[in-house]
């Protein structure tokens, strides 16, 4: 079974980009993703804490807080 990039269908090679739990070939799969995405998606996706991970994805310094999100009081 071969993995393939979430927007182009493209078999994923070494380098593999992720956004949400889904992953790319290439920066641009990942660019076009997020720009076909609604506005109510993109609220979604910031409310789960995935736009910070991503963020720190894409400057290389993710931390731990970034992708765990914390617990209500």
């Amino acid at each position: 079974m071969t993995i393939r990039c979430d927007h182009c269908r493209g078999t994923l090679g070494r380098s593999t980009r992720r956004y949400c739990q889904m992953r790319f070939c290439s920066p641009a799969c990942v660019e076009a993703y997020q720009h076909r995405l609604g506005e109510q998606t993109k609220v979604k996706i910031e409310h789960l804490g995935f736009a910070s991970a991503a963020a720190g994805l894409r400057s290389g310094l993710l931390r731990l807080y970034d992708v765990v999100r914390p617990t209500p009081a």
